[in-house]
């Protein structure tokens, strides 16, 4: 099934401003629309997450990045399971690659529990992977979905104009130091989402969501970026939760 439909949510609520508390569950400040955290690593706010890029269709991809820190989302599967599979060999990895004495003699329990882990994964899927560790992640490789058009966060979205070149880090710098050309592109990318072409509005929305860095004014833009490409496309559901988010996203600074 495709991600939430939201449409329907605010129904019978009795505060028109209040979002459905099921729509805010796990979400952080800088979670993309199409981004449904669905489980939670130990460390600087790592999560992993369903991304929706058509919310009526089912999710074709897992994702993750690490909320607290720096670094782009980035792909880790086509499945949950497959998601888990490939944290399981980084774990393995690192296992193997023990230097100090006490840590190797830490490893082998350690061990033990990924070789449980990973035999109740390969009863659900990846059962035809024998590798383990390294060899499991130079056999099989993340490959990144395509055609997608790129972004700042480092996954890119999809639009009808998909061969789009973006020079990211152009777009980057631009926005993190508040470049006059911003304004003109917000206002050339709405233009163009109005003609029908709602793929820069769609990609520069995302830019401006991912590196708002609490700027009201960047959340703004944000939003009215993709609440224009979300409802061109045809996809409503986004358009609702990138503006529930936008009303609480201070309220979700984990």
């Amino acid at each position: 099934m495709g991600i939430l439909n939201l449409e329907d949510l605010s129904a019978g609520q009795p505060d028109a401003g209040a979002a459905p508390e099921s729509c805010l569950d796990w979400r952080s400040y800088r979670d993309p629309p199409e981004f449904l955290t669905v489980m939670a690593g130990a460390t600087d706010g790592l999560r992993f997450g369903l991304w929706f890029d058509k919310p009526q269709e089912p999710s074709q991809l897992v994702a993750s990045y690490f909320a607290r820190d720096g670094g782009d989302i980035t792909w880790c599967g086509a499945t949950l399971i497959e998601a888990v599979r490939h944290e399981l060999e980084w774990t393995q990895f690192h296992l193997d690659h023990q230097s100090k004495q006490e840590e190797r003699e830490a490893a082998t329990e350690g061990r033990l529990r990924v070789s449980l882990v990973r035999e109740a994964i390969m009863e659900l899927e990846t059962g035809d992977r024998p590798e383990k560790g390294a060899a499991y992640h130079e056999r099989y490789p993340i490959v990144t979905p395509h055609p997608r058009v790129a972004t700042v966060n480092g996954v890119g979205v999809v639009g009808p104009a998909a061969t789009v070149f973006r020079d990211v880090e152009i777009i980057r710098r631009a926005i993190e130091t508040g470049a006059p050309e911003v304004d003109a592109w917000l206002e050339g990318a709405l233009l163009e989402c109005a003609a029908g072409r709602p793929t820069e509005a769609l990609a520069l929305g995302h830019d401006l969501h991912w590196l708002s860095g609490l700027h009201p004014e960047r959340e703004a833009a944000a939003l009215r970026l993709l609440d224009a490409a979300y409802r061109q496309l045809g996809r409503g559901p986004l358009a609702d939760l990138a503006e529930i988010h936008h009303r609480h996203r201070h309220e979700l600074l984990q």
